[in-house]
């Protein structure tokens, strides 16, 4: 970022005259921005250690850079949808896992995210995006989000878990599909307990559940597991 000058420009932008004024400009502005992130080539030795690292997934070639950033999932708000996540095959020349990773990079400066957190008063100048690296999991049978609490219930300690059947977004749902939304009590006291809050209204899923019994019963492994913590541009 400061090597290609892109801090500079980042600066020299938030401080251009009429720049929060004309929406036309900002957009104009944060399109030129995202194209010189793309633009600019990854440092050698950052690509190398990410090369290295995800050697270790073989036999699985789909590398899934998952974005995460500091400017969501904050207190007052989520930032859900707003940051894209890319897939890179490494030694694919069409899936090069370089431009994965800047097309991640560059998603910090959609005109749509920029303009939430000014309206949330979230500071530019503070965000910075990191990046997940996982393999990829393609045709996927259901993709969610779990929340570690009880996000109806304070007093009753449980997660929260939204499923949706296949790859159809929770975040950013098509065709306004909601998916199942399961309240699952994981301590002693209710072993094994869960009720439905919502069921998933994509067609052909009237009288099914995205997950069956037994698969919810591993999501109690959820609450054991450790944060993740990654690494920003």
């Amino acid at each position: 970022m400061k090597t290609h000058g892109i801090n500079t420009f980042i600066e020299n932008m938030l401080i251009m005259p009429g720049f929060y004024e004309n929406a036309s400009l900002r957009d104009s502005m944060l399109h030129v921005l995202r194209d010189s992130i793309k633009n600019c080539p990854v440092d050698a030795q950052l690509l190398q250690l990410v090369v290295d690292e995800t050697g270790n997934l073989a036999p699985f070639e789909r590398i899934r850079y998952r974005s995460s950033t500091n400017a969501e999932d904050i207190e007052g708000f989520n930032g859900a949808g707003l940051y894209s996540s890319h897939t890179g095959v490494p030694g694919d020349p069409d899936k090069p896992i370089d431009e994965a990773i800047k097309k991640v990079w560059a998603s910090l400066w959609t005109f749509r995210a920029f303009e939430e957190r000014e309206y949330f008063r979230i500071n530019q100048k503070s965000v910075g995006m990191g990046i997940l690296v996982h393999r990829s999991f393609p045709n996927e049978d259901a993709n969610g989000v779990v929340v570690t609490k009880n996000l109806y219930n304070a007093f009753m300690p449980a997660i929260t878990i939204n499923v949706q059947v296949g790859e159809n977004s929770i975040v950013l749902p098509e065709n306004h599909y909601t998916p199942d939304e399961i309240i699952y009590y994981n301590q002693n006291l209710y072993p094994d307990t869960y009720e439905y809050i919502n069921h998933t209204n994509v067609p052909g899923m009237q009288g099914k559940t995205v997950m069956t019994a037994a698969e919810l019963k591993g999501t109690e492994k959820i609450t054991a597991m450790p944060f993740i913590t990654t690494t920003a541009c």
